[in-house]
């Protein structure tokens, strides 16, 4: 296959049909009035510019601020952004959370810039979210996750980063030699939702970068993925949070492989980003603001 021929997917959900009936099959179960009210009047406020009182439907949440990998393309590793102390919001706060917003709140979606799966009450926030009808996503680098714990919570759509197919780009690129553990995790998540035909959208997603732009390793990656049937495989273009020139190291040649912008040239997460906007949840209102964890509501 010419490396002209791997298409470049756009990441988001909304941009894949299969993968949105399949998540609008599995929302109608959980939409109230009180969620349908909630997603008019949002509906109306855009539309027509009209400030309506409305909540939040979707959120972001990074329920701690580590990670396990070093990846070059992250944005915290671009702009050398490392959290001094470990935070993690624990089980009763995220139980408080959704009480207070159940009624409105559709989709959460646990992995922004950290790794979800270092929480230790990771998989008992996924369940909560089926207790009380929030729909669930992970994004995960599957290096830590117990597989059989995983399943068990039932979380429909599971995000999982990997952009290189063999050892060698995948420590380049993850800065971690854990692509045998991830390789296995992700052969045994896939044989048990396959074989058990478990309601379970594994959605595997590579940033294209100057270590993978050749597609060698990317598509040793997809003949991998499809030989253990994971739902979806898509590829990401690399994007800078900061000027292109600063991102030369990880910038691919390939000018159709990465955001052609000159990137954002002062990247915060306490200032607004895109369509998201960070709101302080931290454990201590006293802590430093580069050690606050943060909740992401979408502001549409």
């Amino acid at each position: 296959m010419k490396s002209n021929q791997l298409k470049i997917k756009k990441s988001g959900i909304i941009n894949n049909i299969d993968l949105f009936l399949f998540l609008l099959k599995k929302t109608i179960p959980y939409l109230t009035i009180y969620k349908i009210i909630n997603l008019f009047k949002l509906f109306i406020s855009k539309i027509f510019y009209i400030k309506l009182n409305t909540k939040p439907y979707f959120i972001l949440t990074d329920t701690i601020n580590t990670c396990n990998l070093d990846c070059k393309m992250c944005f915290t590793k671009q702009i050398h952004f490392k959290e001094k102390i470990v935070y993690s919001y624990d089980i009763e706060f995220f139980e408080d959370f959704l009480k207070k917003n159940n009624k409105t709140l559709i989709f959460i979606m646990f992995g922004c810039l950290w790794e979800p799966s270092l929480n230790k009450d990771i998989y008992k926030m996924l369940e909560l979210c089926n207790k009380y009808k929030v729909l669930a996503f992970l994004t995960t680098n599957l290096v830590n996750c117990d597989i059989n714990k995983l399943v068990k919570t039932q979380t429909p759509y599971i995000q999982v980063s990997i952009s290189a197919g063999d050892k060698e780009i995948y420590k380049k690129i993850h800065g971690k030699d854990y692509f045998i553990k991830v390789q296995k995790n992700l052969a045994d998540l896939a044989y048990i939702i396959n074989n058990q035909k478990l309601s379970i959208y594994i959605h595997v997603k590579s940033v294209l970068q100057k270590d993978n732009e050749n597609l060698k390793t990317i598509k040793k990656l997809r003949l991998f993925l499809k030989k253990i049937k994971i739902n979806k495989f898509s590829l990401k273009k690399f994007q800078s949070v900061r000027n292109l020139n600063d991102n030369l190291e990880i910038l691919p040649k390939n000018t159709n492989f990465f955001d052609k912008t000159n990137g954002i040239d002062k990247f915060s997460i306490h200032k607004k980003t895109r369509n998201y906007s960070m709101k302080y949840v931290g454990p201590d209102k006293k802590t430093s603001k580069n050690e606050a964890l943060y909740l992401i509501e979408s502001s549409e």
